[in-house]
């Protein structure tokens, strides 16, 4: 059996192709959740960390 690079370059490529496109869902889906929470946020004129640190102490 034999190793071949130019194989590997092949799924390397499809690796680095498929990370780039689950960090870009990830980060839409994170700017999604912020944006949808910012105006319950501003109406209650809290910061940043406090109103998430109370979204996470609420559980």
């Amino acid at each position: 059996m034999t190793f071949e690079l130019a194989n590997l370059n092949s799924f390397v490529f499809a690796f680095i192709a498929i990370a780039g496109l689950t960090g870009l869902l990830a980060l839409g889906a994170l700017t999604q959740f912020f944006a949808s929470n910012r105006q319950v946020r501003l109406k209650r004129h809290l910061t940043i960390p406090a109103y998430y640190g109370n979204l996470l102490g609420a559980h």
